[in-house]
């Protein structure tokens, strides 16, 4: 049993004993309240090349570490959150089925020719020659735009995000997957300030898919696939990074888009995204400010869905 004793001019043992679990208590709630901050989606200020975050004004009750070891922690927070985790896992358990499949059919039919070519093919585009395996959608002339092997008449109410969902995993989503697309895509309708400013700076004549091109070049410095490129990341691991990228320029086309229209057509100020859980179709209507009738939103739905595929390598 310890006795603690006064000390002459100073607190006792027990004392400085309750005054270190108060500290150590207040620490530990401070650090996870700062946790907690940034997995709710704070950004440090000093944008780095693993998480993108941008600058944002921390209040220091919940600045539990040094300033200069922020950009560290918060990317180590950032990093440690799965990132489209769903979609990543469901992609990773067909990935190896679908290797195995590929290798069958070349090992099996690798040698088995699909038909012939003639000169008026070559000149017309190519138009009827087998060149390349889609299985995303299917278009023919007696049964029209079928998405995974379902008719498009039969997806005529879905959601854009469900769309991408079932083009890229072949199902349809569940109401967990769905919400996992909706809040990554809805990190990326607002397109960055430098891409306006890019749109911007163009002839006010500049035509409007060459303002498309310019704005999706000038987002290449959002692109994790070239840091992980640069960060020598082997071929195995690049898929992920390729996905992300591929998810966000999905994600930033109405914004993209919508302030094209905006500028290039002197509609005004290019206009931010909607801040709640809205959909892809909803954002787009928003942003283009044309009109706040849902029946113009629910177009804009049915038009992205019905645009979303139109077979890999189709020439018509």
């Amino acid at each position: 049993m310890a006795i603690s004793r006064a000390m002459p001019n100073g607190p006792s043992s027990v004392e400085m004993t309750n005054h270190l679990l108060v500290t150590r208590v207040r620490y530990s709630c401070r650090m996870m309240t700062f946790i907690l901050f940034i997995v709710q989606g704070a950004r440090c200020h000093v944008p780095c090349a693993s998480c993108q975050v941008r600058k944002i004004s921390v209040p220091r009750s919940l600045f539990p570490v040094p300033r200069s070891l922020f950009p560290i922690f918060v990317c180590f927070t950032r990093n440690w959150r799965p990132h489209m985790s769903i979609l990543h896992d469901k992609l990773t358990a067909q990935a190896e089925d679908l290797r195995a499949r590929r290798v069958a059919l070349v090992k099996e039919h690798g040698e088995n020719v699909l038909g012939s070519v003639t000169i008026e093919q070559v000149l017309g585009g190519m138009r009827g020659v087998p060149a390349l395996v889609c299985e995303t959608s299917s278009v023919s002339a007696d049964e029209g735009l079928r998405i995974r092997n379902i008719p498009i008449m039969e997806l005529t109410d879905i959601t854009p995000e469900e769309t991408f969902w079932l083009l890229v995993t072949g199902q349809r989503a569940t109401s967990e997957e769905l919400e996992e697309m909706r809040n990554v895509f809805a990190k990326f309708y607002e397109i960055p300030s430098y891409v306006v400013n890019t749109l911007k700076a163009m002839h006010p004549e500049s035509h409007p898919m060459a303002m498309l091109s310019a704005g999706l070049l000038a987002m290449e410095h959002e692109s994790e696939f070239r840091k992980a490129y640069d960060a020598g990341v082997g071929k195995d691991g690049l898929w992920k990074a390729i996905v992300n990228d591929s998810v966000r320029l999905i994600a930033s086309m109405p914004g993209l888009a919508a302030a094209i229209y905006r500028i290039r057509f002197n509609k005004g100020e290019v206009i931010a995204p909607l801040s709640d859980n809205n959909d892809m179709s909803a954002n787009f209507a928003h942003m283009l400010g044309v009109s706040n009738d849902p029946s113009w939103t629910d177009l804009l739905r049915l038009y992205l869905v019905l645009h979303s595929d139109h077979e890999g390598g189709n020439v018509s």
